[in-house]
């Protein structure tokens, strides 16, 4: 039930002897990503709208863009490194899915791809919950009854002549 509190690096900011100082967007999930572009990997898994022919349709394949400054941070680069990045390379983060025109205008977001996957986490723990729940319930309901079944086997059904065998057996042993 303990979730993991998982950070991206979405905005850089200058601080102290060049250092970046981040601005974090958190997220939760029960395990976090080692590397934050693993959450490409964990949204491919849960989206049914993939194409693994994308890169040959019209506008090519959707890229999540603005990944920079968790990328630099990550790396340990100085602020001013991650201007020179910025100024000349934009990173991304390709996903198998169609780009319905130019622009991407189907294609989300970090914000709504990590949302995603931490949502989908979160619905897979709940099914794991719910069939643990259930199978210990079965598992339960199954043992009253052998135990019930086994409490029957332990008496022998008898007639009023066997009490009275019994007693007389009883009353000759003393």
């Amino acid at each position: 039930m303990d979730k993991e509190t998982c950070l991206f690096a979405r905005w850089c900011h200058g601080g102290i002897d060049d250092q970046i100082i981040p601005s974090f967007y958190f997220y939760q999930m029960n395990e976090c990503p080692r590397f934050n572009s693993w959450v490409t990997g964990y949204y491919s898994d849960s989206d049914s709208n993939q194409n693994d022919k994308c890169e040959t349709s019209e506008y090519g394949c959707c890229e999540v863009s603005e990944i920079d400054c968790d990328a630099a941070y990550s790396e340990g680069d100085t602020y001013s490194r991650y201007e020179l990045i910025m100024k000349d390379y934009r990173g991304h983060w390709s996903i198998s899915i169609d780009k319905l025109d130019e622009e991407g205008s189907n294609c989300p977001t970090v914000e709504e791809l990590i949302y995603q996957v931490s949502k989908n986490d979160k619905n897979n723990y709940l099914a794991l919950y719910l069939s643990y729940t259930i199978t210990t319930m079965i598992i339960m309901c199954l043992c009253m009854l052998c135990r019930n079944y086994m409490k029957r086997d332990d008496y022998e059904k008898t007639d009023s002549d066997d009490v009275e065998k019994a007693k007389f057996v009883l009353k000759e042993s003393v």
